[in-house]
């Protein structure tokens, strides 16, 4: 039986780019999310109408998904990396599916 060896590598970080994408996106139960606060901390509207219409966070965990899965893709061999890109592509066709549904 081989033994797999994976190394910790710049794959690993698409990991920690898919939790912080997931993170900035998921909103709690008082109908906030930590992108809602931090877009709020630097000055952005994190929402098209006030507290309603489009959530733009959304759209800014992006920043998060598309570096995750091309990290993931480049640097295949390193641990974790093959789930992380998997990962941020279902999130991204998840969040580009929701934008497209609320535009029709």
């Amino acid at each position: 039986m081989e033994n797999l060896r994976y190394k910790i590598g710049w794959g690993s970080l698409s990991i920690l780019l898919v939790i912080l994408g997931i993170g900035f996106c998921i909103t709690f139960s008082n109908g906030m999310c930590i992108g809602d606060y931090v877009l709020r901390g630097f000055g952005i509207k994190p929402w098209s109408e006030g507290d309603s219409g489009v959530h733009y966070t959304l759209f800014y965990s992006m920043i998060f998904f598309i570096p995750a899965w091309y990290l993931g893709d480049k640097y295949k061999e390193d641990y974790g990396a093959e789930i992380a890109k998997s990962m941020a592509v279902i999130f991204g066709v998840l969040i580009t599916g929701w934008f497209i549904g609320y535009l029709l």
